[in-house]
């Protein structure tokens, strides 16, 4: 009986759902950020301010960067299963090409 109340919750969560494909995944580190040598990044999206991090789990995802207007939003998470781990977007990819796609 009370499986029946989640239904309505669960098929809301899977519509919002959706796949991208073909993603390019690069990695970065402190040494290659801007500016270098420095862990900052362009968004606060959690307790740890404007400094990149996380263990990759949805309650404390691993920062990941894209281009800027490109196909994830600002703090947005997403699971990455190359990576079998939670990210966030909380930086701008400044290397990223108007053609990557998406970003």
């Amino acid at each position: 009986m009370h499986s029946v109340a989640y239904l309505p919750l669960l098929a809301g969560l899977a519509a919002a759902c959706s796949v991208t494909g073909n993603v390019k995944t690069t990695f970065y580190g402190v040494p290659d950020n801007d500016p270098a040598g420095s862990d900052a990044i362009a968004f606060s999206c959690s307790s740890r301010g404007f400094h990149a991090g996380g263990t990759g789990t949805f309650s404390d995802p691993l920062t990941f960067a894209s281009k800027q207007g490109g196909a994830y939003g600002q703090c947005e998470i997403v699971y990455s299963p190359y990576l079998r781990k939670y990210i966030r977007n909380e930086d701008i990819c400044a290397g990223c090409s108007e053609y990557s796609t998406p970003s």
